[in-house]
């Protein structure tokens, strides 16, 4: 059920619209007013759905009245008038519509139809709008207990069982014929039963560069990059040399140049090629 506020004066039409929104079934009458003044106070009370305003009401000079930014639930508004003269104003302030008198019961239950509308709207977007904060807080609750772990693990195929590892403890991968020893920081390496290519499509790529068919080594792990007029190595933080595919040069030239092996573990990798030996 809508509920109604009126602002009306006491003239010749008041009757007939008061007896027209009666007969509207979804409507109901909370509060009838002739003046604007007592129907701010009443409007901050009753709180109703919709305010029936007429322009012709004393004290009611302009429909901003109807905004005051003092009610807690500002109410639909509904516009009358004995000309066409406030109709852009009324507007302007959202006005759900504008009657002319004399209203007939006709042309109100067009109004009501609006109104039901538009209450069934916004209600529908209250709803959602309460969804997607519950929905934001939860994310936000979880991402607090629980760190993230996006691209910190990876998942290795030993013969059927995976096992996943931590990325940031595995230094390089090698090729052995059609499976692949991945050596870790801790000093361990582990015989995978995946091929080196399936590793590689499973390692991202910003931190895991491929220099060679055989080798993928962890960035993180790179101490530099050496290069000797067109040839490089590759110097890991144990020690261990390798030496770039062919095919592979321009790759690691170009992970250079965009930055992603600029630093590693706070000590520079490479800024610069020199000229040569």
């Amino acid at each position: 059920m809508i509920r109604a506020l009126t602002i009306y004066p006491e003239d010749a039409s008041r009757g007939q619209f008061l007896d027209a929104l009666a007969q509207q079934k979804h409507i109901t009458l909370v509060a009838d007013c002739v003046y604007g003044d007592d129907a701010m106070q009443k409007i901050q009370t009753l709180r109703p759905d919709v305010v029936f305003a007429s322009m012709e009401a004393p004290g009611l000079t302009q429909l901003a009245a109807l905004l005051w930014p003092g009610f807690t639930k500002r109410p639909y508004l509904v516009v009358i008038s004995d000309c066409e003269r406030y109709a852009v104003e009324a507007f302007t302030m959202n006005a759900i519509d504008y009657l002319l008198t004399p209203v007939t019961p006709a042309r109100l239950e067009i109004t009501a139809q609006r109104l039901r509308q538009k209450i069934e709207q916004d209600q529908r977007l209250d709803r959602r709008l309460d969804l997607d904060t519950l929905v934001r807080y939860l994310q936000e609750s979880v991402e607090k207990v629980q760190p993230k772990r996006q691209d910190e693990r990876v998942s290795v195929n030993f013969g059927g069982r995976f096992r996943f590892l931590n990325m940031d403890y595995i230094r390089y991968l090698l090729a052995d014929a059609d499976y692949t020893d991945i050596h870790m920081t801790t000093g361990e390496v582990f015989h995978s039963t995946s091929r080196i290519s399936e590793m590689s499509s499973k390692l991202p790529s910003g931190r895991f560069l491929r220099i060679r068919r055989s080798t993928i080594v962890n960035i993180e792990h790179v101490r530099e990059v050496r290069a000797y007029k067109d040839k490089h190595e590759v110097v890991m933080d144990d020690g261990m040399v390798f030496k770039p595919g062919s095919t592979y040069k321009s790759k690691i030239r170009a992970a250079l140049v965009r930055g992603a092996v600029h630093e590693s573990k706070g000590h520079s990798i490479l800024t610069e090629y020199p000229a040569q030996a």
